[in-house]
């Protein structure tokens, strides 16, 4: 399940060639916080807020309603979201097939034939990988 809900978050791009989050592998990242019990806090929320609003598995649900399910988690339980996101977003983005897309996407020249600013992700490039991998 923890990958349709990280599929929610960051779904695949198939025109920028983004892959999505759930491609990437969270639970190689070492970080301050036990991923493991961040991800069964999570589940269990989606398996509640589900239940009670659709009364089918979080698998069975469409995207918009899978959405509907993590913003009603942002909701309610703002520090477990807050927790969670911070880490999707810090592992995904520091990813280095994420990374090679971004600077590969930032070179394109659009119709307008002007040129997407990516300056503001600099900062990201130049820090690279956040978290050890667990040996």
């Amino acid at each position: 399940m923890i990958n349709q809900i990280l599929d929610t978050i960051i779904p695949k791009n198939e025109k920028l060639g983004m892959p999505s989050a759930a491609s990437i592998d969270f639970r190689t990242h070492n970080s301050k916080e036990n991923i493991e019990n961040l991800f069964k806090d999570v589940i269990k929320e989606v398996i509640d807020f589900t239940d009670r609003q659709y009364s089918k598995s979080f698998e069975e649900l469409n995207f918009e309603e899978r959405l509907f399910i993590i913003n009603k988690i942002r909701i309610n339980n703002i520090k477990l979201y807050s927790y969670f996101i911070k880490h999707v977003f810090n592992v995904y983005y520091s990813n280095k097939m994420v990374m090679k897309q971004i600077i590969k996407n930032s070179k394109k020249v659009f119709k307008n034939n002007h040129i997407e600013d990516w300056s503001l992700t600099s900062s990201v490039l130049k820090r690279g990988i956040k978290y050890k991998k667990i040996i």
